[in-house]
């Protein structure tokens, strides 16, 4: 199955197109397993070199929830497991926030500028996402754990099952490269958006990931987390929508 062509959305003077890890590109290999990043028209232009600078001291924001979707279908598929420690409202709770669960709207994209650029999370995470939407722009990025919006429900769950919730599928979340990320979340917030800060994009090529003390380097690759669960769970996260 080919991935889609690049696409435009409407609403305002930003035109998004979708650029691919240089990799994948060279390869022929642009399909709905490659990585891409939505950005302008004027973005989709530079080269990879001028495409760093342009990027380099972005706000990183985070639309939506980390490893949300994942947890859905934990819940959904590991009730029993799940009853011997948590109540049924619990359960049915984390089953509901499917709901939560949304691809960004249009008038999402149409409080962008045309120096946004967007990046859908799915499997492995954020903490997969995160590194490869570096990758495409080739920037750096200072991340903070603490600010990655999470659901408690997320978090119980992982913690039942051992597993890290950064490195939980998250089909449903979006990270954001914006000049200005609170003029954007201000935006949001109006049409009752969830979204947050999470770190900056930087000119150098480190990629970390700090809490508190404690810094760590993302890595090129992540396993989904739902992989360790079951492997036949990775196919459900192709029917989540």
């Amino acid at each position: 199955m080919e991935m889609e062509q690049p696409t435009v959305e409407t609403g305002n003077d930003m035109q998004t197109v979708m650029i691919y890890d240089e990799i994948n590109r060279k390869k022929g290999t642009a399909d709905k397993e490659c990585y891409a990043l939505f950005v302008s028209v004027k973005a989709e232009k530079l080269t990879v070199k001028e495409r760093k600078a342009f990027f380099a001291d972005h706000d990183v924001v985070m639309i939506g929830y980390a490893g949300l979707a994942g947890s859905v279908i934990l819940a959904e598929h590991e009730k029993e497991k799940l009853a011997e420690r948590y109540p049924e409202v619990f359960i049915k709770n984390a089953i509901a926030q499917r709901t939560l669960l949304q691809k960004v709207p249009e008038a999402a994209t149409a409080v962008m500028s045309d120096e946004c650029a967007v990046y859908h999370l799915g499997k492995a995470g954020v903490f997969d996402g995160l590194w490869k939407m570096a990758q495409i722009a080739g920037v750096g990025l200072e991340i903070e754990c603490k600010q990655i919006p999470v659901k408690q429900e997320t978090v119980e769950i992982c913690n039942f099952f051992d597993i890290n919730p950064y490195e939980l599928f998250s089909t449903g979340a979006s990270l954001v490269l914006a000049p200005n990320g609170y003029r954007l979340i201000h935006e949001l917030q109006k049409m009752e958006i969830p979204a947050a800060i999470i770190g900056v994009t930087t000119n150098g090529n480190d990629r970390v990931v700090v809490n508190g003390e404690e810094k760590r380097f993302l890595e090129k690759r992540y396993q989904d987390a739902l992989l360790q669960i079951h492997p036949e769970y990775i196919s459900e996260a192709d029917k989540v929508w």
